[in-house]
């Protein structure tokens, strides 16, 4: 199974701080195809190699018609239908295809805050706390190779963090292994106890588009540890490859 991840940078400081006083979300895709999506992804790409259809032109396009896919299901994005991530995925690829950011310098141009607007892992990484929605981010510290996902519920009311460090294995590929550290809950201003996550708790991220301001990530759990799964929320096996699942994050 193939899932996609799109994100967006709300790299500013003033967004980091608005986070702070109170984040935001997740949700989930699964991925096909059919010829008709297929040719108009080849049409639109041979446009822009003859001058057709310029670069940036092109790629904005793409962005918006994503999230304009995504609206109708909230924000973050819950419940889309299979037609729908069908769409989604095609323009993902075709993103994909445009990546500007190579192996090299994908880990620094993850730096800052994005914000969560569509996700298929398992909650809360959906931006949704069984069938609460919230708002959440991803903030990413290059210099010290951590980032927290952060869920914001109730207007700030509830809010869970999970702290995360990362590696890039090899300099070659855009791609990281990511392992799970903490989860804390903040209920009223009051931090709860934080819990740690079992030795091996690891997914990876293949950094398959990344711009200033919009990144599409697929991910899986690749051999690590899942609490998920452990604890029965999903299936045996589910998740399991290293483009299981997607994630949106875009800039308010």
């Amino acid at each position: 199974m193939l899932h996609v991840i799109l994100l967006a940078s709300a790299a500013l400081s003033q967004s980091v701080s608005q986070f702070r006083r109170g984040p935001p979300a997740l949700a989930a895709l699964t991925v096909k195809y059919d010829s008709s999506r297929a040719v108009a992804i080849v049409t639109e790409l041979a446009q822009r190699s003859i001058g057709a259809l310029p670069e940036a032109e092109g790629t904005a396009r793409l962005k918006s018609s994503v999230l304009e896919l995504l609206a109708p299901y909230g924000d973050p994005a819950l419940g889309v239908p299979s037609a729908t991530f069908d769409e989604i995925d095609a323009k993902c690829r075709a993103l994909e295809a445009r990546n500007p950011t190579g192996a090299s310098t994908a880990v620094a141009a993850l730096d800052g805050a994005w914000r969560v607007r569509f996700s298929d892992a398992p909650p809360p990484s959906n931006g949704a706390l069984g069938p609460l929605r919230g708002r959440a981010f991803q903030i990413v510290d290059v210099a010290s190779r951590t980032y927290r996902n952060e869920l914001s519920l109730f207007g700030g009311a509830v809010q869970l963090s999970l702290a995360a460090t990362f590696e890039q294995p090899s300099a070659s590929k855009a791609a990281l292994r990511v392992a799970f550290r903490t989860l804390t809950a903040t209920l009223g201003g009051v931090a709860l106890p934080s819990i740690q996550f079992p030795t091996g708790t690891e997914r990876t991220w293949l950094l398959t588009y990344t711009d200033a301001d919009t990144r599409v990530v697929r991910a899986g759990v690749d051999g690590g540890r899942s609490t998920a799964r452990e604890l029965g929320l999903i299936k045996q096996g589910e998740g399991e490859s290293p483009d299981s699942y997607a994630v949106t994050l875009i800039a308010p």
